[in-house]
């Protein structure tokens, strides 16, 4: 029987390859989060937001940012709540509907933004560069284009047994 090492992530099997990407998603999400942290006091979901609010034309509504990122609003309004606290992003009100609001980055935001993508980005040049050849990152990058296009198209049956005749 061959011994198998925790770090390497579940044996080779079914499921195996999905449990990889899985991994290595859970510790890439560490990885940079710990960055952020670092370097710019925010975790990364703070940088997501603030990714989508400098990549915005408009001001986002706080379920705009909730679709996009795929967060619930009591998520996406605890990290407003923090961003706010450190003057990154402003919520305001709605031009036309008073119950509605429009959060918006701050110079402050964009400043700290742009400090961050310079770490982000010489953190994933080191990171692919130790593992991967120039060619096996661009095949990597499009097979996980692939893999996210599939993933989004896809529907998970519902199984469970009906209730009734």
């Amino acid at each position: 029987m061959t011994e198998h090492h925790p770090a390497e992530g579940p044996p080779a099997g079914v499921g195996a390859a999905a449990a990889q990407v899985l991994l290595a998603g859970a510790e890439l999400a560490n990885l940079f989060d710990r960055l952020l942290r670092r370097e710019g006091g925010v975790n990364l979901t703070q940088y997501q937001v603030l990714s989508l609010l400098a990549a915005a034309e408009d001001p986002q509504e706080p379920w705009q940012i909730a679709a996009a990122l795929r967060l619930s609003s009591a998520h996406v309004t605890l990290v407003l709540d923090g961003l706010e606290r450190g003057r990154l992003a402003a919520r305001g009100p709605h031009p036309r509907d008073r119950r509605r609001r429009l959060v918006t980055l701050t110079g402050a935001g964009a400043e700290r933004l742009a400090h961050l993508r310079a770490h982000v980005a010489a953190l994933e040049t080191r990171l692919l560069a130790a593992a991967f050849t120039a060619e096996e990152q661009a095949t990597l990058h499009g097979m996980m284009r692939r893999l996210r296009g599939a993933m989004a198209d896809l529907v998970v049956p519902d199984i469970r047994p009906q209730v009734g005749p």
